[in-house]
């Protein structure tokens, strides 16, 4: 997976379309293969039978409500839910 995020340094310099293409398909092999080792650990942490939630949860829950904000705040400097004078 870190390999992807530094791939893409060369491929935006190069401003290359396939590089970035091929950085994104590393970068995604990588978290497909994070989020497949990782879902037996999430199973056995608690009760087996919560254990579908959890994977949900740690897959979607808090990435996808505050992931928006962070990159909005590092792109623009801004908070996506905080709107200022300039938005």
């Amino acid at each position: 997976m870190g390999i992807g995020y530094l791939l893409f340094i060369p491929a935006a310099h190069y401003m290359e379309y396939m590089a970035v293409m091929f950085a994104l398909f590393v970068l995604a092999t990588g978290v497909a293969f994070l989020q497949v080792a990782l879902n037996p650990l999430i199973v056995k942490v608690g009760s087996e039978q919560t254990g579908s939630a959890r994977m949900n949860l740690g897959g979607s829950g808090s990435n996808s409500l505050y992931g928006p904000s962070r990159g909005d705040y590092r792109y623009r400097g801004t908070y996506l839910f905080y709107p200022t004078a300039e938005n």
